[in-house]
């Protein structure tokens, strides 16, 4: 393969990675518009924070509702 090829291998390379560039730079917007218009967030690190906090919520009310479900079998004698 002479170099005259292999620079229109490369140059085919590059419009390539061109186009899949440009298609994930549209599917990265989308996505970006649905977080704002589906939960009002304004980019991925706020929606990294409201996942946190929604996992530590979660995690609080599991903690609660197993205190309360030992609670209960406590009082009725469950096994």
């Amino acid at each position: 393969m002479n170099q005259e090829e292999k620079l229109l291998q490369y140059k085919e390379k590059i419009e390539r990675a061109k186009v899949e560039l440009s298609q994930l730079e549209g599917e990265e917007k989308s996505l970006l518009r649905r977080l704002k218009e589906e939960h009002g967030l304004e980019s991925v690190k706020e929606a990294k924070k409201k996942l946190d906090k929604l996992k530590a919520e979660g995690d609080e009310f599991e903690e609660k509702l197993e205190a309360k479900l030992a609670e209960i079998e406590q009082k009725y004698d469950f096994d």
